[in-house]
């Protein structure tokens, strides 16, 4: 066989992976396309972006979903229509990864919002408050059994547990989006007293958008002010028991520096 020749050798018609004979372009028992190619660096870099950034499907185009129809896209997932979107759990995980990232290297200053404090209360403010933007993205994965559980219990049951998971992974990774794209907004504030306010219009364009989604997810022709109400309920639980941990978890870092100290 030539050295050169990019094709992966099998029979015609089999596929390369389960050497089931299939008819088509894609085996019809593993879904692995029949047509291979042999694995060169170019081939690999080709792939890549074709993958996430294909039109039909992937990374950006359930990003774009998720902004403009959010329930639409979460009930096709569920209901089978799932070819064209990232999977939820994975998507997730590759947001919050680059929040992680880019949270781990911006060194913010809250001097503005500790204004007035005590050193002592200003060094466990800070520390307090850089643990929870560092750990933001683990938070997130933290809480989703949480917020999944009280979805389920609050928007309805005829969804699954795991399809809750789902919904609210869906959610989680558009607002991972939203702080990746103001980052620059966080550079141009940094240190000034906008970085206080930024903050909590963000919490309160998470939690407009959260009941946006649940409730575009669950209601149904002539029925909207109960899904309405519900996922307001299921928001603002959730903001509220985030709020109680967040405390807990800055009372504990406070006895733990005073200690140290």
């Amino acid at each position: 066989m030539n050295q050169h020749d990019e094709s992966v050798p099998h029979d015609h018609g089999a596929c390369a992976n389960c050497g089931i004979t299939s008819m088509g372009a894609y085996c019809h028992a593993c879904g692995q396309r029949i047509e291979t190619h042999r694995l060169t660096l170019p081939h690999l870099m080709h792939e890549i972006p074709h993958a996430v950034f294909h039109v039909d499907r992937g990374l950006l185009l359930t990003i774009r979903a998720l902004a403009t129809r959010p329930g639409r896209t979460m009930n096709d997932y569920l209901d089978g229509h799932r070819v064209r979107y990232f999977n939820p759990l994975s998507l997730l995980m590759i947001l919050a990864g680059l929040c992680a990232l880019a949270y781990a290297k911006f060194d913010f200053d809250f001097t503005p919002m500790t204004a007035g404090m005590t050193p002592e209360q200003v060094k466990g403010a800070t520390e307090t408050m850089k643990a929870l933007l560092q750990n933001y993205s683990l938070g997130l994965v933290v809480q989703l059994p949480l917020i999944a559980l009280m979805s389920w219990l609050i928007m309805g049951r005829h969804r699954s547990y795991g399809e809750h998971l789902a919904i609210n992974a869906f959610i989680f990774a558009f607002m991972c989006v939203i702080n990746l794209v103001l980052i620059p907004v966080h550079v141009l504030v940094n240190g000034s007293p906008m970085l206080g306010p930024l903050m909590l219009a963000m919490s309160a364009f998470f939690l407009v958008y959260q009941v946006f989604a649940l409730w575009d997810t669950f209601r149904a022709p002539g029925r909207w002010v109960g899904p309405l109400l519900r996922a307001l309920a299921t928001s603002i639980g959730y903001f509220v028991v985030i709020g109680i941990i967040s405390l807990a978890i800055g009372i504990v870092m406070a006895i733990a520096s005073k200690i140290s100290g």
